[in-house]
């Protein structure tokens, strides 16, 4: 959801710029973006730290050097590094570090809009990494409040590790999760997500939560709009993409799949009745790579496609074969 919204929004923003005079000013828009940027991100703590060590923090589990707000738990008492993490309920900093962070979410996401097709250097991973942990993270605190809170009348699909006192719910792992989904939802990949975060991660036991969190931000994200923010930037801009996920039967019209250049007739190939003098004078008369085959002049169902060096080749071999 987060990944589609981000899409639609950016794509509007870059039409306008593209419409609009704002275009013809690059640098003053850049300027503005950092001055902007710098005002509005310096207050939070979360904004303010580096995009690399926000993601580092969200992912990391709270031991005992950790003194973080997110990390500020009351009673939670650390006898051995070795031991695992108590469960234990979050106390002021834990809060106060919540809000900041759905700040943080709604600047990083706001921003981001406005400085992805910049002319300047402006990248998407990251970003896209952070605003994903820092949700993963709210909802892992809040899964982990939940388990606490309910600890002696959890559902039966709790039961088993979060009857004990240590905690069930890891908030770093939901971050890990979070950001996964959001990048995937972004850019529209899977196994490349997959590795990029193991590579990440180190961690080959979280390999089915992102592979979980990749295919659902994929499936929602093409629900809600099949084109990813490269795509969808490609379209915009109109540059020459042959999409492979395009599908066509045979009742599409070739006139429906192909434009000619110059308001000319599109030059098809008929499966029956082309001769090889019209095969010739089309090559001849156009320097296209491929020509559509249809059914027939008045019908003009596609059937398929063929290459010109196909073409160019069936004919050398075939005059050949007469000659000898």
């Amino acid at each position: 959801l987060i990944g589609s919204l981000f899409i639609r929004a950016n794509i509007y923003w870059c039409k306008f710029r593209k419409t609009s005079k704002l275009g013809q000013y690059p640098v003053i828009e850049v300027i503005v973006v950092a001055c902007v940027t710098a005002l509005f991100a310096f207050p939070n703590k979360y904004t303010r730290m580096n995009a690399s060590e926000l993601i580092y923090l969200l992912f990391t589990q709270c031991g005992v050097t950790n003194e973080h707000d997110i990390c500020d738990y009351v009673d939670r008492n650390f006898t051995n590094a070795n031991h695992a993490v108590p469960i234990a309920e979050a106390g002021y900093g834990v809060y106060t570090a919540l809000w900041q962070l759905s700040l943080a979410l709604v600047f990083k996401m706001i921003i981001t809009i406005f400085t992805f097709g910049m002319k300047v250097p402006a990248g998407l991973f990251i970003p896209s990494l952070a605003m994903g942990a820092i949700v993963g993270r709210i909802v892992g605190i809040g899964m982990e409040q939940f388990v606490f809170s309910y600890h002696e009348s959890l559902p039966w699909f709790f039961e088993g590790k979060c009857s004990q006192d240590e905690s069930c719910i890891t908030p770093g792992l939901y971050a890990m999760v979070g950001a996964a989904a959001v990048l995937g939802g972004v850019t529209r990949m899977t196994v490349s997500l997959i590795v990029i975060m193991f590579e990440l991660t180190g961690g080959v036991r979280y390999i089915v939560p992102l592979m979980a969190a990749s295919m659902a931000s994929k499936w929602v994200g093409d629900a809600l709009g099949r084109m990813g923010i490269y795509d969808a930037h490609i379209d915009l801009n109109g540059y020459p993409f042959l999409d492979v996920k395009d599908e066509f039967g045979h009742t599409t019209l070739a006139a429906d799949v192909m434009q000619p250049q110059r308001n000319e007739p599109l030059a098809v190939i008929t499966q029956d009745s082309t001769t090889v003098a019209e095969l010739q004078q089309i090559m001849k008369s156009t320097d296209h790579n491929g020509f559509p085959v249809v059914v027939s002049r008045e019908s003009q169902y596609l059937v398929g496609f063929v290459l010109r060096r196909d073409l160019l080749l069936a004919t050398d071999n075939a005059r050949a074969r007469l000659e000898s």
